[in-house]
């Protein structure tokens, strides 16, 4: 983790931000119906998993949810997370899949809802401790489909 320090032209440190770095899994299918498109679960035991965003897309309207599934047995695409910035390389720290079919739907926690050909924003902001999950799952049966995640770790 970084530290950049924004300061006035006077001289003396006015705020600080934090820079962290961030990682990118996608992934493309032909999914079914209540298939899994991304599965994300957090293997740093020492910091948390921070959602930045994930896009997500279908050819066909329908509604997508994100749910807190647990246990899971991954199966499906397995995806190896890679740094945004190509110094930044990959993460071991993430187990990712996608067309992840392992899992059982948990709690819902958000709900989003795409037209046909429509990319879709969801689950910005969610942290993730160690070992816990996230999935998205798509409710219609399309024809092409894909999902995007982008995080970062942050210390507990």
């Amino acid at each position: 983790m970084l530290d950049a320090r924004i300061v006035d032209q006077e001289g003396p440190v006015v705020t600080e931000e934090k820079s962290y770095k961030k990682y990118i899994v996608n992934g493309s299918a032909d999914v079914d119906a209540t298939d899994t498109l991304i599965w994300l679960r957090n293997k740093d035991d020492g910091r948390k998993l921070v959602i930045d965003s994930i896009k997500v897309f279908s050819d066909a309207a329908t509604q997508y949810q994100i749910h807190k599934p647990s246990g899971t047995t991954a199966a499906g695409t397995e995806l190896t997370p890679v740094g945004k910035d190509l110094e930044d390389g990959t993460s071991q720290a993430v187990e990712a899949y996608y067309d992840e079919t392992g899992n059982t739907q948990g709690t819902i926690v958000e709900r989003a809802y795409g037209a046909a050909n429509e990319v879709v924003e969801c689950a910005k902001g969610f942290e993730l401790g160690y070992n816990q999950e996230l999935a998205v799952d798509i409710v219609s049966e399309p024809t092409g489909c894909w999902a995007q995640a982008e995080f970062h770790f942050e210390e507990d």
